[in-house]
């Protein structure tokens, strides 16, 4: 999967979540195919919205790596000890 497939079913499980408000069935309120809507569109949109999140926290890590990276190399060159270079969270991936 990819960024574009993850914004589609974000995209689809979204209208699929929307669609029974907008052009509510003749019957009732709670339709099967109201429901089956409604559940299939969750599904999807998770699935889309869940890849995009692991997507952006891994490059929220990477970038929080790399400017803590930044600020230690900048802590050593102004003489400081190892021990105070050493941010919490910096080895954290996704």
């Amino acid at each position: 999967m990819n960024n574009v497939n993850a914004l589609g079913f974000l995209t689809l499980g979204t209208v699929m979540q929307v669609l029974p408000l907008l052009a509510p069935s003749a019957s009732s309120l709670a339709s099967t195919s109201d429901i089956w809507l409604h559940f299939v569109g969750g599904v999807a949109g998770s699935v889309g919205a869940g890849y995009l999140l692991r997507v952006g926290f891994s490059q929220a890590s990477a970038y929080f790596a790399r400017v803590a990276g930044t600020t230690v190399a900048a802590r050593r060159a102004a003489g400081g000890t190892a021990r105070e270079n050493l941010p919490l969270g910096v080895r954290v991936t996704f």
